[in-house]
């Protein structure tokens, strides 16, 4: 809030003065004394005005953090050992994250004794005493007698409290059956992903009948890029029939940035082994490793690749999401971006979710789906945790963020009305096998930093146990960007400012989603996706639990939280009216298979007699 922004304080200032008459007053009453306060607000110099804006802006923003220390609270009090823990749970938090959040809880409420402590004293003095004075000392006194209820409770219990629940959770954690049976993935889900895995898809793949001579390759559209490398559009266009039969996006990508680093290779580091041959970038490594997989859908797919080594070069042939990627769709003009939300942004304690677009909730529920099932087979290879590779390489994605979340066509059997989302963009990426060697202490921070996991960003001693990156980094980058699109946001903050400070436990993870936010989406969506960043990796979910979680707040029933999308086939007779209230504008598919090629507008600087190999291939 800029200084001076008296406009805005002196709204704050006439809902201070009339909140705790309006149940008592009718409307001709309240506009009385709301005139009335409008004239004793001129009568204040400007330094005043600006101080009391400001003190009732901390006022309100403590008594938000107070209503969000709360529901943290209430969302981890079934901890590990916890009376009611039968083992049966696939995650819960370590009793330490309870109270970590107990204690957050005792000093937001000792900052709303301060802020209305600070509020009643900058009113005149003869006014202390009136309705609003009494309402400011109920509330004050309200949060120093739960504070200290609080702190006596601590002092009393808590080490015996957090005994037995230590105790119950070891014993738990030695009885509990490891088994496939005790997998909460539905066999249902599985079966989906398995269905969508076919390289060969008929909604992403070529269409059309006939050799190869019948067909042409026309290029290039230039679709974006940075320091890593750049992205074409290739189009295949059937002769005979002048129809668009197949597309490829081409990623020409710079490997000098990595070239010195032996994490991003699977056979060290070129810069500093000077051996080119039987190497490959772990980009590339990924998409081989992740190709044609049950759930493969989930991630952009690689069709081919071509090398060139001594050029520091790589090309990688790679699917095309005809619907661009979440920071477009964010940036698209569509009104869905926050930074528009003028007063979202002024009043983050008031709901105004009415007023403003925001995601529809099936949508952040299929794009959360299918990023932990990316998820799931980066951890160990494929969806069933029976019968896992036990060499499997994790890969450790390191760069999640909306710019690398694409839209591809729609799965007609899991959220049909929705492009399917996908995670793409592996340059970062890195493959940790079991027992991996490699000194992680090398490995620079990379990716964008308000978004990268505190295991990533800072080498950090947490619980006294150093925490290296893992499956759970790539639980926090979807975390990011689910938090990115619930709060209609890029990351948790703007690029010159920053949410955390690793030094003091209160700025550890990121902020609460604001109130429009929070009135909007359902509680149980806002906590599996705030559980995501939590600042000690132990304490996250597993992509397990996530995947169970998710199916038993879209299944059709008493928990759905999706409006009955996620199997509704469009050809429902209900599903018109259902989807209307949940659509996104994601436009058309400018190069649809099957579309005339002079119909799709596509400017080709060339059109090779012969195409490179590897795209020949595809």
């Amino acid at each position: 809030m800029s200084f001076g922004d008296t406009d805005h304080y002196r709204e704050l200032f006439l809902e201070l003065e009339t909140t705790p008459h309006r149940s008592q007053l009718n409307p001709a009453q309240i506009q009385l004394l709301t005139n009335a306060l409008k004239t004793r607000w001129n009568g204040l110099s400007e330094f005043r005005r600006n101080e009391r804006g400001r003190a009732i802006q901390n006022f309100h923003e403590a008594l938000k953090d107070k209503s969000d220390a709360q529901r943290q609270l209430a969302y981890v009090e079934k901890y590990r050992g916890a009376p009611g823990d039968n083992g049966s749970d696939i995650w819960r938090p370590r009793f330490g994250l309870y109270e970590e959040k107990l204690r957050k809880l005792v000093r937001v409420l000792r900052n709303v004794d301060l802020r209305c402590g600070q509020l009643w004293r900058l009113r005149e003095k003869e006014r202390q005493g009136d309705p609003v004075g009494t309402w400011l000392r109920d509330l004050l006194d309200a949060a120093r007698t739960e504070a200290d209820s609080i702190d006596d409770w601590m002092r009393r219990e808590l080490s015996t409290l957090r005994q037995k629940a230590e105790n119950r959770a070891r014993a738990l954690e030695e009885a509990r059956d490891d088994s496939e049976e005790n997998l909460a993935i539905a066999e249902e889900d599985i079966t989906a992903n398995e269905e969508q895995s076919d390289l060969a898809d008929d909604d992403d793949g070529s269409e059309g009948e006939g050799s190869e001579s019948d067909r042409a390759w026309y290029g290039t559209l230039y679709l974006g890029g940075g320091s890593y490398g750049a992205a074409y559009l290739w189009l295949q266009v059937d002769q005979r029939t002048d129809t668009i039969c197949n597309r490829v996006v081409c990623k020409k990508a710079n490997l000098a940035p990595i070239w010195n680093y032996s994490h991003f290779w699977t056979n060290g580091a070129p810069g500093i082994t000077d051996n080119i041959s039987n190497n490959l970038p772990t980009e590339i490594q990924a998409h081989l490793g992740l190709r044609g997989k049950p759930g493969s859908r989930s991630t952009v797919e690689m069709l081919n690749y071509n090398l060139r080594l001594a050029d520091k070069q790589a090309d990688l042939y790679l699917e095309y999401c005809p619907f661009g990627d979440a920071f477009d769709l964010l940036n698209g003009n569509h009104g869905y971006h926050a930074a528009e939300h003028t007063k979202r942004i002024k009043s983050p304690w008031e709901d105004h979710s009415d007023e403003y677009k925001l995601y529809p909730e099936p949508f952040c529920w299929a794009a959360f789906q299918n990023m932990v099932v990316a998820g799931i087979l980066m951890e160990r290879g494929q969806l069933k945790k029976a019968g896992a590779d036990p060499n499997w390489p994790v890969i450790v994605h390191r760069d999640f963020k909306i710019d690398n979340i694409f839209f591809g066509v729609a799965d007609d059997k899991s959220f049909p009305g929705y492009p399917r989302a996908k995670v793409g963009d592996f340059g970062l990426a890195i493959a940790i096998p079991p027992n991996d060697p490699r000194d992680l202490e090398a490995l620079r921070t990379q990716g964008t930093a308000e978004h990268v996991a505190p295991e990533m960003q800072v080498r950090l001693e947490v619980s006294n146990v150093r925490r290296p990156q893992s499956t759970k980094t790539n639980v926090w980058g979807v975390g990011i960007v689910m938090f990115s699109l619930l709060a209609g946001k890029y990351g948790p903050c703007t690029v010159k400012e920053t949410w955390f400070d690793w030094d003091r436990p209160s700025r550890r993870e990121p902020p609460e989603l604001d109130a429009s936010a929070q009135a909007f989406y359902s509680r149980e969506l806002v906590n599996l996706v705030m559980a995501c960043m939590r600042y000690n990796d132990s304490d996250r979910p597993s992509f397990d639990h996530l995947l169970a979680e998710i199916r038993k707040y879209t299944t059709p029933g008493a928990h759905d939280r999706a409006f009955g999308l996620r199997h509704l086939s469009p050809e429902h007779p209900e599903y018109g009216a259902k989807f209307a209230a949940h659509k996104l504008p994601f436009g058309v598919d400018d190069y649809a298979l099957g579309l005339a090629y002079d119909d799709s507008g596509f400017e080709e600087l060339y059109s090779p007699t012969t195409p490179p190999a590897p795209l020949a291939g595809v």
